[in-house]
Order: structure tokens, then C-alpha cells, then sequence
């Protein structure tokens, strides 16, 4: 339902970095307060298991419809949020450094396709 409830957001690409400083958030909190670390790491994990069903509802590898500026631009330029504009699903996936979302098909498939698409590293030549 929450998952549901964010795709339905209009502004979802700013609802999908507030998830990822959700995440960030936990994790600073967990090193800083060690009675409630595990605490911090369950809702980690929770979160991140609410990346991957963001990933998953994705129609193309590179999480387009997602992950794209274009059409909120102006909204996340003018959003303290600014630093968590991402292009593509390796972006968000190095910005998570979470190895289930790096191993998740869609971004395995994406890098797939920007490595096949390097011309400078074709080792056949």
C-alpha cells in the first residue's frame, strides 16, 4: 500500500528521494545511537525492500519514469533535496551502495547495456 501510494504521488520522483534520505537518515542514527542500532537496521532493511518494489514497478531498465528530471526539474532544483537528482538506476544504486539494489535485474540489466555499449572497451580489436 505505501508503495502504491508514492507511485500515485504526482511528484513521486521527490517522494523516491525522500525514501533515499530515509535510508541515509537510519543509517547516520544507527552509528550514533548504538541501544537502538538494531532498531535503525530493521527499518533499514525495510526501506531498502521499498527501493527494490519502486525498482521492480519500473517498465524499463533505466527506471525512466522514476528516476527522470525532466518534468520535475524545477521542483527538485528548488528542493533541499537537490543532491539526490539521479539519472538512471546505477546512480541510485551506487547511491544506496546496496548490494541487493545493485544486484537487482533491472540495474544488472542497465549496466549490461552501458558496458555491450562502450565502444573504447571492445576487446575483440
Amino acid at each position: 500500500p505505501f508503495v502504491r501510494s508514492i507511485l500515485q504521488h504526482p511528484r513521486h520522483l521527490l517522494s523516491f528521494k525522500i525514501v533515499l534520505r530515509l535510508l541515509e537518515y537510519c543509517n547516520e542514527k544507527g552509528e550514533q545511537n548504538a541501544s537502538y542500532r538494531a532498531d535503525y537496521r530493521q527499518l533499514s532493511e525495510d526501506i531498502v525492500a521499498l527501493l527494490l518494489d519502486l525498482l521492480e514497478t519500473c517498465e524499463t531498465a533505466d527506471a525512466h519514469y522514476l528516476l527522470t528530471t525532466e518534468t520535475l526539474d524545477y521542483d527538485i532544483r528548488t528542493s533541499t533535496l537537490s543532491k539526490y537528482r539521479v539519472t538512471n538506476a546505477i546512480t541510485v544504486a551506487l547511491e544506496v551502495k546496496c548490494k541487493p539494489f545493485l544486484a537487482h535485474r533491472h540495474v544488472q540489466s542497465e549496466l549490461r547495456s552501458k558496458w555491450e555499449g562502450c565502444q573504447w572497451c571492445d576487446v575483440t580489436e
